[in-house]
């Protein structure tokens, strides 16, 4: 019983060895594999029945344990769709727009594939939530979820740049931002000094057109302000359109903006816009500008007076296509415009497990719910424990090349020991066969 016993634990020895053996061979193939997670072998003893007069060998097993969440190293990329997790969580894909089944994995390895479609391996899917031009998560038929609700996988969509960001419309200037010093110094004798400011705004159709701003120097901290839409059949009118845009400008003692006066008599005091109706001829168009000046009237010190231009900004904005997109920690998606403009354009959650290494792998580096996972919990990136979403990144394979080297030498002697039992018994086993004969 005792030969039978050590032959059949050797065994046991062997079939361990070799699974394990496998998982290092595994664990080395995928080295290079974007955010592989290693299996490592958890051995443990059989034992048969044992009395104090008399021992009986059992053996050993060896169970495969999964590190899913462990964090590998995060490296930079040039792919700016590419994507790395710090900390807890898992990106959401599926195979193909067809297919119902969620697969989670720790690659971010993404890339937009020719339709438009962020993938993985151009077969897997990445899931996230639209939204509109303000970052507000939208429901499958468009409409804004307030408050935002990221565990809703009913919301998800398959992330498409063609489709939701390829492009943004021309939009018409509804807000101008000036500001600027007026110079104390210039003249104010006879019709007093001219300044003109030419400001660029934009049409709805996206046509860039130019807003003349005239300021003449009057009196004494009082001047004069025209706006004027440059151009044939263009025109600008206060908002009501009752009278053209003129203004009387007054300052104080120290320099300071006090109000406007139109041409009516109404006052507009410091802060507040001039709204003003404008009227484009080449397209047709006709809105609305409210203009905020923030301005001062202080000596230039220069021998030929002029305006000072500290800043200016606008609103509008011509047609534009898209050129890029970056990720946001918060697994924001913006996309960025040839006219300037950029805009988020889909919000990517990650789902979290109570059990991690309880889901079940698949091929591609992918994981599946199992009974001892959970099911998956969807969160905004970087709350509720889970962690932050690096853009232009990938995280590397969590191999360890010379651990798993060493691994396997620890393997390849215990396997040649237990090989050495088995050789040893059957000797054992000769001899005593010889001894009855």
């Amino acid at each position: 019983m005792s030969l039978g016993g050590a032959m059949n634990t050797a065994v046991s020895a062997l079939n361990a060895q070799s699974q394990q053996l496998a998982m290092i061979s595994e664990n080395l193939a995928n080295a290079s594999t974007v955010g592989y997670k290693t299996v490592t072998g958890s051995f443990a003893t059989l034992l048969s029945g044992q009395s104090t007069s008399k021992y009986s060998s059992g053996g050993v097993t060896v169970y495969t344990k999964q590190a899913v969440i462990d964090q590998g190293q995060i490296q930079s990329s040039t792919t700016t769709t590419n994507m790395a997790i710090d900390g807890n969580g898992m990106f959401c894909v599926t195979k193909g727009t067809d297919d119902s089944t969620m697969y989670f994995t720790r690659n971010g390895e993404f890339d937009t594939n020719d339709d438009g479609y962020l993938t993985l391996n151009d077969k897997y899917y990445l899931m996230g939530y639209r939204t509109d031009a303000d970052g507000n998560q939208l429901d499958a038929d468009g409409a804004i979820v307030s408050p935002p609700d990221y565990s809703n996988s009913t919301y998800l969509q398959y992330i498409n740049l063609s489709n939701n960001g390829v492009s943004t419309n021309a939009e018409a200037t509804t807000i101008y931002s000036l500001s600027q010093n007026l110079p104390s110094d210039s003249d104010t004798s006879g019709t007093g000094a001219v300044f003109t400011s030419s400001l660029a705004v934009y049409d709805a159709q996206g046509n860039a057109q130019t807003i003349t701003a005239t300021w003449t120097h009057t009196g004494t901290n009082t001047w004069s302000l025209n706006l004027s839409a440059d151009g044939t059949g263009n025109s600008l009118t206060l908002s009501d359109g009752s009278t053209a845009a003129d203004y009387t400008v007054t300052f104080d003692s120290d320099g300071a903006l006090v109000s406007f006066t139109d041409a009516s008599g109404n006052t507009v005091d410091s802060g507040d816009a001039l709204d003003c109706q404008v009227t484009w001829g080449d397209s047709g168009y006709t809105g609305s500008i409210s203009f905020n000046f923030d301005l001062t009237q202080e000596s230039s010190g220069l021998s030929t007076p002029a305006i000072t231009k500290n800043s200016a900004s606008q609103n509008g904005y011509a047609f534009g296509s898209l050129t890029g997109v970056s990720i946001g920690t918060d697994g924001t998606v913006t996309a960025s415009y040839d006219n300037g403009n950029s805009r988020p354009i889909f919000k990517i959650p990650l789902a979290t497990f109570a059990n991690y290494n309880g889901l079940s792998a698949t091929s591609d580096n992918l994981y599946q719910v199992s009974a001892t996972s959970g099911n998956p919990t969807l969160v905004e990136a970087g709350t509720e424990g889970s962690g932050s979403i690096d853009g232009s990144s990938l995280e590397a394979s969590c191999t360890d090349t010379a651990n798993e080297m060493m691994l396997m030498i620890i393997a390849q002697q215990a396997y040649s020991a237990a090989s050495q039992i088995i050789s040893t018994s059957k000797t054992m086993y000769d001899d005593l066969i010889n001894a009855a004969r």
